[in-house]
């Protein structure tokens, strides 16, 4: 017989079915819903939305503070370069003044001409230097950096200040030409009627080398600048054809002065034979005679360099087209 406080063989079984048929109802129910789900989605856009906007406010305050700073940055270099516009305007006015002063004394023969072709070719220079101090400005307050002389350097939309300076500079120069060739005929009229020796002559016709070397090379420059606004050349080929004209104009200028270093040598040592000089003096030109040696030895070796460097830039880039 079985106790009654024991449970029924016929309940024991029904509890069973009722907790099997629990557990499959669980089963197939889904899921519950996640936090995000369960707040609603009118409450997570809002919380992106704060999100957003705090990113923004974020930003928009690292971006003025930036923003002030390169205006302030910006405004003080303006201000450098202002100061250097303003020196140049003096520089021209003094040159200005020169020219007028020297210019009275040539009319009344108290100074020669050559000084007043001096006095002429420092207000060119002055007045070169006043254009280029513009430019810099100008460069300034479009870029808000100091001013790149680079043929490489990257061109601004509004204007090729590299070339700009590049011609300025070649109007000095060609300047400098003009009254060395002026001066030049002066010193052979001079050496021709016995007034000159014709080493002064020699000199100048060196001097007319270097300023004709330096205007090939500037006009090389400003083409080489071309090549590369024109993304014919770039940044390492437009820096190698800089070095190859650099280095061209460097022997070009020396090849004169040495050949200068030679006569002086020969002249001198005829002085010495005759007790018109002293060793003293041979030793001074055959320095002179020296350092012209090794400055274009150093031009052409640099030369041969760029120039092996740029034939393999060339081929690189032929055979990767």
């Amino acid at each position: 017989m079985q106790d009654r406080h024991e449970p029924s063989d016929r309940f024991i079984e029904r509890l069973g079915q009722d907790i099997g048929a629990e557990v499959r109802r669980r089963k197939l129910q889904p899921p519950p819903a996640p936090w995000w789900q369960a707040a609603g989605l009118r409450t997570l856009a809002a919380a992106a939305a704060l999100v957003v906007v705090s990113m923004a406010v974020g930003g928009a305050v690292v971006a003025a503070t930036y923003q002030n700073e390169n205006r302030e940055q910006r405004s003080m270099l303006a201000s450098v370069y202002e100061r250097k516009l303003e020196l140049e305007k003096l520089r021209l006015d003094a040159a200005k003044q020169q020219l007028q002063l020297v210019e009275k004394r040539v009319a009344v023969g108290t100074v020669d001409r050559n000084t007043g072709l001096e006095a002429r070719q420092g207000v060119v220079e002055a007045e070169g230097q006043l254009r280029i101090a513009m430019l810099n400005l100008e460069e300034v307050r479009i870029t808000g950096r100091e001013p790149r002389n680079e043929v490489s350097s990257p061109p601004t939309p509004q204007r090729d200040f590299v070339n700009d300076r590049l011609q300025v500079s070649m109007s000095i120069a060609k300047g400098a030409l003009d009254l060395e060739k002026m001066r030049l005929q002066a010193a052979e009229r001079r050496v021709n009627v016995g007034l000159e020796q014709p080493s002064a002559a020699d000199a100048l016709r060196a001097r007319i080398v270097e300023l004709e070397s330096a205007i090939e090379a500037l006009q090389g420059k400003v083409e080489a600048r071309q090549m590369f606004v024109a993304n014919k050349y770039d940044t390492a080929l437009a820096d190698l054809r800089v070095a190859e004209i650099e280095a061209q104009q460097r022997q070009r200028a020396v090849r004169p002065q040495l050949d200068l270093a030679k006569r002086d040598l020969a002249r001198v040592d005829s002085l010495v034979s005759k007790g018109l000089a002293s060793p003293a003096d041979v030793a001074q030109v055959r320095v002179r005679l020296l350092e012209a040696e090794l400055e274009l030895s150093k031009a052409q070796v640099e030369l041969s360099i760029v120039r092996e460097q740029i034939a393999q830039r060339m081929a690189g880039k032929g055979g990767g087209s």
